[in-house]
């Protein structure tokens, strides 16, 4: 670590009042608060590693009083759960004030069976930290694929809707669940101008074809509004240069610890991590 520089790990874990609006399952959730010693444990001790203090933000007044509902005013279309995520990207922006270095972790977001120190891997000076996916745009049937293809499709329209010089056919998605930088790199995202701006464009579209396929879905109504969109599209429209994290570091496709950081979206993947069940169940591993 050069000189004294300050560096920081922080998770959130904030209560939500409508859970049938939060796209993590039930068991999850559970799992979250029944493991809590035991995650904090884990993501502690990899910040430890990286020579970091280790925050979790737990409800305070700030969000309850003001964050909150400034956000359920302004959008009030968007989610409990939907606030939620801003809020995380607000909480690494102050961090930013305070930290020389900050990297944020989704409270399922738990080391991996392989080490190495994410401040030290990762150049954060300049450039900000996220794992980026590109997927093949063409397909006749939306159902069935991926949460972060759909999102991408979102992001799409945003791009090509006023841009006369490039249209894009791929679709992309910026994965927030882990993310790395300083208050120079985050500030180079404009990510609240962004995230203010298109809101109200997506509420107005409705993407209804996309809201069909995810009414039954848990946390489906999420895909419209999701940080991701903001965070994708704030990086792409004006071609801002960030480092793709790759999977490695964000790795959510399978049980499997063989990863950096692991991010166990799926119950029975968090299940296996934090108390070492295999539950024999098939999961999805692919787009």
């Amino acid at each position: 670590m050069e000189g004294n520089m300050t560096r920081l790990v922080f998770s959130l874990l904030l209560s939500i009042e409508n859970k049938k609006d939060c796209a993590i399952d039930d068991v999850c959730l559970d799992m979250y608060h029944e493991y809590k010693d035991q995650i904090v444990k884990m993501q502690c001790e990899y910040a430890e590693y990286c020579g970091a203090d280790y925050r979790l933000i737990e409800d305070h007044d700030y969000y309850t009083k003001e964050f909150y509902p400034e956000y359920r005013e302004r959008f009030p279309y968007v989610t409990d759960f939907d606030i939620i995520q801003y809020y995380k990207i607000k909480a690494f922006e102050t961090f930013c004030d305070h930290y020389d270095e900050v990297l944020f972790l989704d409270f399922d977001v738990l080391p991996g069976n392989k080490r190495a120190n994410f401040f030290e891997e990762f150049d954060l000076s300049e450039l900000f930290a996220i794992r980026q996916t590109q997927l093949p745009g063409e397909h006749g049937e939306l159902e069935g694929l991926s949460s972060q293809y759909r999102k991408g499709l979102i992001t799409r329209f945003l791009l090509n809707r006023n841009n006369f010089m490039r249209q894009w056919v791929d679709v992309f998605n910026f994965n927030t669940g882990v993310m790395g930088g300083t208050k120079k790199s985050f500030a180079s995202l404009d990510y609240f101008d962004t995230l203010h701006e298109i809101l109200p464009i997506i509420n107005e579209h409705g993407f209804q074809q996309i809201r069909d396929i995810d009414k039954d879905l848990k946390g489906g109504s999420n895909i419209i509004y999701s940080n991701e969109i903001a965070m994708t599209y704030a990086i792409m429209k004006d071609d801002k240069p960030y480092q793709n994290i790759e999977y490695e570091w964000n790795y959510d496709i399978a049980k499997t610890d063989k990863c950096y950081l692991h991010h166990c979206q799926q119950h029975p993947i968090l299940n296996f991590r934090l108390t070492g069940k295999d539950p024999e169940i098939d999961l999805w591993t692919g787009f």
